[in-house]
């Protein structure tokens, strides 16, 4: 966390600060030093990675700085050393999860309870929001007659908890799973036989969507787009899913002080805002265009941290106005240009300010083919010969006669998310979500019985995207998201003291994922695109800008199936050992200490 204040008159104040939600934090700032909003500006060119945890919590080196600086009339930077910076800011809320499930010998799911505990920290942050969402997804890809999901928030002696990639879905969605292993545990002993949870997540899977035949959530959502079921039969196909889990029981069979596990599992993901959040579905963009040179400047409402985002601007914004990206700058966000911006968080950032600046672009676009049509038909020896075919040859040409004109070279425009109803207390059915992120994914990994070490020998993973706006991007985001999640499933152990205090704070001690976490064969795609459903969605309005859509929260739950794939080695692993075929409840993160622990190897059990 990172912050740098600068005085200037009249009690105003600029200060850069590394924050993924600049008019939060210009409000904190503002009520920090008892002055109004705009006197302060706050400017944010790109920030070293955020994914949640600068939404909220970045208000408080951004109000420290700006009090210092207001008190001794000089520029303050601030900078949090790795230590303080994970003592002071929260991380992900850490959730108890209980289940109680109703099935037949099937393995339909006929009813579901779950009773969701959060650990919220000292202070309220976004909270109860991230169990907005927990309760929001935790159906997951699961049609489930019966379903009723309970959520709690406690306060704790911590440092408050906050916002993080998934936003509390990747919470709900472990325990969903080990309830999906569960069941499939059970049945196997009841019915004598193996029952592979792949069988009971394909028979209570969402169906596909169509026109007249669809399913809906738990608080009435259509699915009418959902393709959940054709990304899941691709996949298994292409991974080769059932050759390779035969080979893991065979493997599994013949090594005793190395267990293989693979499982494969989908993922639906609810992209928005969501109530009483709901009014963050907008957001806002500013485009200009310069008449010496014809270069274009954009103002937006997001923030870049790696994800991407500007140069997806930037194609968009060319695209739309149908010149070379070489005249495209897209600037820093800055509170003086544009207010009232969302936090760039839950995969909204493209699907808002995209929304913005193409509809801005659009504006100005239509605006000088409007000048064009005038020049030729009132002033025919103004007009610009061939401005139809030749727009990009003619740009700068028709910026000039716009400016000689005085015609408007600037455009601000406000995108809203079409068709929002979040769901209430007095209303609890509504569309918080303006479309579905759907995605798959099959991991296959090896663990050291002895030492608890573990290796991950491939992934196949799928999402789908609809219309990419730059397939590069997405395949980088979907491979960091995955690793990412990796990491939460794994190594990212967090220990506090009996007061409240975090000792893993710094890396020696806290372990994020590195070079090694990565998949030994790492096979990543999108979706191909059903040109058909993509028609529909365009009618219905149910996609972001340009036909595509985002997922890049959604690639860190995929990664998470680790866990699973661990839990399975572990259960053969202790088979193996012990003799035992009973069920335990295996805590996130599978470290190689956990791992090996439950493997329950004794000195034994150490003989030739």
């Amino acid at each position: 966390m990172c912050a740098l204040a600068l005085p200037e008159a009249y009690d105003q104040m600029t200060v850069y600060c590394s924050t993924q939600n600049p008019n939060g934090t210009q409000s904190t700032i503002a009520k920090a030093l008892g002055v109004n909003l705009n006197q302060i500006t706050l400017v944010i060119e790109q920030i070293g990675g955020g994914f949640g945890g600068k939404q909220h919590r970045s208000n408080i080196v951004g109000a420290q700085a700006a009090v210092a600086a207001y008190k001794l009339r000089l520029p303050v930077r601030l900078v949090y050393d790795r230590s303080t910076d994970m003592q002071a800011v929260g991380k992900r809320h850490p959730y108890f999860g209980e289940y109680h499930v109703a099935y037949t010998d099937d393995g339909t799911i006929k009813g579901m309870r779950i009773d969701l505990i959060s650990d919220a920290g000292d202070t309220y942050d976004c909270t109860f929001a991230v169990m907005d969402s927990s309760l929001l997804n935790i159906d997951q890809s699961y049609y489930i007659e019966t379903l009723q999901a309970n959520g709690k928030a406690y306060r704790t002696n911590k440092a408050s908890n906050t916002a993080f990639r998934t936003f509390g879905v990747v919470q709900a969605w472990a325990i969903v799973e080990n309830a999906i292993e569960h069941v499939a545990f059970q049945l196997s002993k009841k019915l004598g036989r193996k029952v592979l949870p792949e069988e009971i997540r394909y028979k209570n899977m969402y169906r596909n969507g169509t026109e007249d035949s669809y399913d809906v959530t738990h608080f009435g959502q259509k699915l009418d787009f959902c393709n959940i079921r054709t990304i899941w039969d691709d996949l298994y196909k292409s991974s080769d899913f059932e050759r390779r889990q035969k080979e893991v029981v065979k493997f599994n069979k013949e090594n005793r002080w190395r267990k293989r596990g693979i499982t494969m599992v989908p993922q639906k993901h609810g992209i928005g805002f969501t109530e009483p959040r709901g009014s963050l579905n907008a957001s806002s963009a500013l485009v200009a265009v310069n008449m010496a040179d014809a270069s274009v400047f954009i103002y937006h409402g997001g923030v870049e941290m790696g994800q991407g985002l500007y140069t997806k601007l930037a194609q968009l914004a060319a695209n739309t106005l149908g010149i070379p990206i070489d005249y495209i700058r897209i600037g820093g966000n800055n509170t003086n240009a544009i207010a009232n911006c969302p936090p760039t968080a839950a995969s909204t950032g493209f699907d808002l300010c995209g929304g913005a600046v193409e509809k801005a672009c659009r504006v100005l676009r239509n605006r000088l083919e409007d000048l064009c049509l005038n020049l030729e038909q009132f002033t025919p020896h103004s007009r610009i010969e061939d401005w139809r075919t030749k727009w990009q040859e003619k740009w700068k040409e028709i910026v000039f006669q716009a400016w000689f004109q005085r015609v408007n070279l600037s455009a601000a425009e406000l995108y809203k998310v079409p068709h929002y109803k979040g769901p209430s207390e007095k209303n609890p059915r509504g569309k918080p979500f303006l479309y579905y992120a759907y995605g798959a994914a099959v991991t296959e990994v090896e663990i050291d019985v002895l030492t608890g070490e573990f290796k991950i020998l491939r992934v196949d993973a799928v999402s789908d995207v609809n219309k990419s706006p730059n397939p590069a991007l997405d395949i980088g985001q979907l491979e960091g998201g995955f690793v990412q999640g990796i990491g939460f499933a794994t190594t990212e152990e967090l220990i506090y003291d009996e007061n409240g205090r975090l000792v893993t704070d710094n890396i020696w001690s806290y372990k994020p994922p590195c070079s090694k976490t990565i998949p030994i064969d790492f096979r990543v795609k999108l979706q191909p695109v059903d040109e058909k459903k993509n028609a529909r969605e365009q009618l219905a309005e149910q996609q972001a800008v340009k036909s595509s859509k985002s997922f890049t929260e959604s690639s860190l739950t995929l990664g998470a199936s680790t866990y699973i794939a661990i839990k399975q080695a572990i259960k053969d692993a202790r088979m193996d050992l012990t003799g035992k075929d009973e069920w335990i409840d295996m805590e996130l993160p599978m470290t190689c200490q956990r791992i090996q622990t439950l493997c329950e190897v004794t000195t034994d059990s150490l003989t030739l």
